[in-house]
């Protein structure tokens, strides 16, 4: 059976997302699924923070792997800052792609 590709970080940290993932804070009863992390996101998130040379890329990893335990705030400032690492790598390599 073949399996699916696994998402792209920019599929998994769209601004729909992050600001749903903000509106459960507001309601934290409401459904959580916006903030939830599956496995194949996981994996996706994982590399791009692999690839990234973001000061914070290492405390990324410890977030991940520290997901299904944190608090929905603590899930939501982690969705910000895989955002913030994805954006800081594209911005990289587009200034790279320039300089040449």
């Amino acid at each position: 059976m073949p399996t699916s590709p696994q998402p792209s970080v920019e599929e998994i940290l769209t601004r729909q997302r992050i600001a749903d993932a903000f509106a459960t804070l507001a309601n934290p009863g409401s459904d959580n699924t916006r903030v939830r992390l599956e496995e194949d996101e996981r994996r996706s998130v994982a590399r791009a923070v692999d690839r990234s040379d973001h000061h914070l890329a290492a405390f990324a990893h410890t977030i991940l792997d520290e997901w299904d335990q944190l608090d929905l705030d603590d899930q939501v400032a982690g969705l910000l800052l895989f955002a913030e690492i994805a954006n800081h790598s594209r911005n990289a390599k587009r200034e790279l792609g320039v300089q040449r």
